[in-house]
């Protein structure tokens, strides 16, 4: 589980699973892209928000349910990609709080 916490008027830039799964928020929108497994380019969906305060992310192996604004607007994806391929960038132009947790059943 990630949870971020931006300021407002910030841009922000999250490459998942090696890049599998994107998020990107421009200030007007936020996109959520996947890398298609058959053809490895990207698939986009995007919202219209006015502005970004957090964003939760729960995954596990193969799906990720994203949360916008406390749960205001929900993004989910499928996704495919090795144990090795999991690493994950956070990148904005003002400061950001990201928390990684784990959650175990």
């Amino acid at each position: 589980m990630f949870e971020v916490k931006t300021v407002k008027e910030s841009t922000l830039r999250i490459k998942l699973f090696n890049a599998n799964v994107c998020v990107e928020y421009d200030g007007n929108e936020f996109i959520l892209k996947r890398k298609n497994w058959v053809n490895a380019e990207y698939e986009n969906k995007a919202i219209k928000i006015d502005a970004l305060e957090d964003i939760s992310f729960y995954c596990d192996r193969s799906a990720i349910e994203i949360f916008i604004n406390n749960g205001e607007h929900v993004m989910s994806a499928r996704y495919f990609c090795f144990d090795e391929e999991r690493q994950n960038k956070f990148s904005s132009n003002k400061k950001i709080k990201v928390k990684v947790s784990q959650l175990e059943l």
